[in-house]
């Protein structure tokens, strides 16, 4: 990972011991070093480091190095092992507005204040990260699909005992000039255990961000990512988007947890909730959509989650006319469709059904015989006709 390393080393060691237990005596010294950490992107300039060893079988380290500007200290001891068997030792590092990314999806500048102590296979990490400037655009990578909760993992090497032990406390300190598709700042108490996901405490506020649904960019007035002690990637959320069209404002609040929102719609002035989504996707009260429109508008009701959403798809059917519009689906939420349909005449039905997550659409047709007899055709991805006999009782 490293390139073009430039620097001095000089030093007087003396060497004793057994191979699998040396003993270092004396001095080794890195000056005017340099080079280019390729991963990472970023140049190390100005470095300098000290490798002392002692009679006792110990080593301190101290040194500086330097990137973009900023600086980063670090300072140490090491213990030989006593008569548990394990070595022991802190490590320290310190610094301010030290450039530690610099690649097309990262940048940002760091200024640490941590403490590692080691004691055989255990490591703990305390301190703290302040940001003061970054810039994430990791890769979308889209298609990419997340697993089923019932699938289960046989990980033979999952189970051997890792080879270090970690344990961190941190707390990391977003800066004012913090960015990931908005700008971001807060803190956050980190905490690590050994077999454990990472947990966080604190919030994150979010500031000139959009929120994205069915095409429409609605601007962020006002969010925060809660963090309340539980895994880091499903903090509570509590957002405010709008979109203003003319003296009409509608927008969403978002509530929930960042991997189960809910949402409620709102407007300025109040108005029906069918028209607070009609403006929100449309940019027009629902008496102005057209019946494309009005699909679009009753399929966002029945998927998006909104607190109310089945009496809004009930409105946009009664308004275009109507007898049916539903969401159906046997198989849990991945085939779950969108379902319109319409009385023909007392006896003729007709249906029409589109996947909200898939893309499989659906025709049905459906004719009543008589009092017990139905007879139903289907046209889709397969094709097929029922005759239907009921008994009510």
């Amino acid at each position: 990972a490293l390139a073009e390393p430039q620097g001095r080393v000089e030093g007087a060691l003396r060497i004793a011991g057994t191979a699998d237990r040396p003993r270092l005596q004396g001095r080794l010294t890195l000056s005017g070093g340099s080079a280019l950490l390729v991963p990472l992107g970023i140049r190390l300039a100005d470095v300098g480091l000290r490798l002392e060893g002692d009679p006792g079988g110990g080593y301190r380290l101290d040194g500086e190095l330097q990137s973009g500007g900023g600086r980063l200290a670090v300072a140490g001891e090491l213990a030989p092992p006593g008569a548990g068997g394990a070595w022991s030792g802190e490590l320290r590092l310190a610094g301010e507005n030290f450039l530690a990314v610099d690649t097309r999806e990262a940048s940002a500048r760091i200024s640490p204040d941590l403490r590692l102590g080691i004691e055989g296979r255990e490591l703990r990490l305390s301190g703290s990260v302040t940001v003061p400037q970054a810039r994430l655009a990791p890769h979308d990578y889209e298609g990419a699909v997340a697993p089923t909760r019932d699938l289960v993992r046989l990980d033979v090497e999952g189970d051997a005992e890792p080879r270090w032990r970690i344990h961190s406390r941190l707390r990391l300190v977003l800066g004012e000039d913090v960015r990931f598709k908005a700008r971001l700042d807060g803190t956050l108490d980190l905490s690590d255990e050994p077999r454990r996901t990472t947990r966080a405490r604190g919030q994150l506020l979010i500031h000139e961000g959009t929120y994205t649904a069915y095409g429409q960019v609605l601007n962020i007035e006002s969010g925060r990512l809660l963090f309340a002690g539980g895994p880091i990637d499903d903090p509570a959320v509590d957002v405010r988007a709008i979109r203003k069209t003319g003296e009409v404002t509608a927008g969403v609040e978002v509530g929930g947890t960042l991997q189960a929102p809910e949402l409620e719609l709102f407007s300025t002035p109040a108005m029906p909730q069918g028209d607070v989504l009609s403006y929100l996707l449309v940019g027009r009260p629902l008496s102005g959509a057209s019946a494309a429109q009005g699909q679009l508008l009753a399929q966002a009701a029945a998927s998006l989650g909104f607190k109310g959403g089945n009496l809004i798809a009930e409105r946009i059917a009664g308004t275009f006319g109507l007898d049916e519009l539903s969401v159906a689906g046997d198989d849990g939420a991945a085939n779950a469709a969108l379902v319109i349909g319409k009385y023909l005449s007392p006896r003729l039905y007709i249906g029409y059904s589109v996947g909200l997550f898939e893309a499989l659409s659906r025709f049905r047709l459906r004719y009543t015989l008589s009092r017990h007899l139905t007879l139903q055709t289907e046209a889709g991805a397969s094709s097929g006709a029922d005759l239907l006999w009921s008994i009510e009782r």
